[in-house]
């Protein structure tokens, strides 16, 4: 009898320990679940969220560095978008006043930005792709300087293309420059039609 109530015992306490470990872990587990789900946002772009810091021990702590991390990653994007913009617009400004006629193009073959030359003697304007301008070996050292990962120019020696700007006649001696990561993969091409 002894040991059936012992034992009896032993389960009801078991049943209450579970009972209370079940409760503090949710009460213990909630903000580390908060935070876990926190980065998971930041992970994934969302810099704006804020995080409850609702207590003073460790996990209030902790949420309230996360909170500090991803304020300085906000205004790290902020300073990062801004600088981009600036030397966004200041390339565009500079290549109006390139006399070489000059294109970017992405990995597509789209082009992004081109000198006024590029747009008016080759129709190499923003938007347009390099597959559909009026010369094909423009599109082929493209393709060999993606492919390549290195400048391309006309294997057969120098090949000059004639073209008439304002009615002038003009020679332009093409090339492909690669555009390479820090990986030293391409991510785009220079399409440079030297005057």
């Amino acid at each position: 009898s002894a040991r059936d109530r012992m034992i009896l015992l032993l389960l009801i306490g078991a049943a209450v320990a579970g009972g209370f470990i079940a409760f503090i872990g949710k009460w213990i587990l909630r903000p580390i679940i908060r935070l876990t789900a926190s980065a998971e946002e930041i992970r994934k772009g969302n810099l704006d969220l804020v995080v409850a810091a609702d207590s003073g021990d460790e996990i209030g702590q902790l949420s309230s560095a996360f909170n500090a991390m991803a304020a300085s990653l906000r205004d790290l994007r902020r300073s990062d978008r801004a600088r981009l913009a600036r030397v966004q617009r200041s390339t565009e400004q500079a290549f109006k006043y390139l006399p070489d006629a000059v294109a970017v193009a992405d990995l597509d073959g789209t082009i992004e930005i081109a000198t006024e030359t590029a747009e008016r003697a080759f129709d190499l304007n923003p938007g347009s792709r390099v597959d559909i301008a009026p010369l094909e070996l423009l599109a082929c050292l493209f393709h060999e300087a993606i492919q390549t990962g290195q400048s391309a120019v006309p294997q057969n020696g120098r090949t000059l293309i004639q073209r008439f700007v304002q009615g002038e006649e003009r020679y332009f001696e093409p090339k492909a420059v690669p555009i390479l990561d820090r990986d030293k993969q391409p991510t785009g091409a220079i399409l440079i039609l030297e005057d």
